[in-house]
């Protein structure tokens, strides 16, 4: 098949948060520590950024080639019939695209 991929952003953020209160020697006493973590990638070419977030530091690492950042240009149907057209297939009405809508029947 002949495919020229689209672009595609995926983000993902995890966060936790552990917090403590009691007393201590009579006294009122709150604890707590916050960790998170984010990933963000896009592609292709594939690029991502990952954060780790701890009380004490921040960590980023960039990977990939920046280009993936870069989100082409839109494409019209016709552009896309003839990105998914297979070799020897012949003429593009050949190729069919449909639409399938699923849902519930209530009756």
């Amino acid at each position: 098949m002949n495919f020229d991929p689209f672009h595609h952003v995926l983000d993902i953020l995890i966060d936790i948060n552990v917090s403590w209160s009691g007393y201590v020697l009579f006294v009122w006493t709150s604890l707590g520590f916050d960790i998170s973590a984010s990933l963000h990638m896009c592609g292709p070419p594939v690029y991502g950024i990952f954060t780790i977030k701890v009380p004490i530091k921040n960590v980023t690492v960039t990977f990939g080639d920046s280009n993936g950042q870069i989100a082409p240009d839109k494409v019209d149907l016709e552009t896309f019939r003839g990105m998914l057209q297979q070799n020897r297939q012949g003429a593009k009405e050949e190729l069919k695209i449909s639409v399938i809508l699923l849902g519930r029947h209530h009756g």
